[in-house]
């Protein structure tokens, strides 16, 4: 009985181990979004205007925000991601 437990689980960890190995082999794509421009003007003392151009692989995207400062914190007041 113990016998047949122990090799029970050493065919599982043997089938895990074999689909880790095909996971690891199987190339994909970056998951991360990279920053690859930005741009801040102060229109006027404790308001930030910020434009950022962000991508993904073949994709790219526009991020504004505009944060002002209140009671000493930045708040964000507006966002739009096209």
């Amino acid at each position: 009985m113990v016998v047949e437990q122990v090799s029970a689980c050493l065919d599982r960890a043997d089938t895990l181990r074999r689909a880790r190995q095909q996971a690891r082999s199987i190339r994909r794509p970056s998951a991360f979004v990279q920053l690859k421009q930005i741009r801040v003007c102060e229109p006027r003392p404790g308001v930030a205007e910020v434009a950022a151009a962000l991508a993904l692989a073949e994709r790219t995207w526009a991020l504004a925000y505009r944060l002002e400062r209140r009671r000493g914190a930045w708040l964000c007041t507006a966002i739009r991601l096209v």
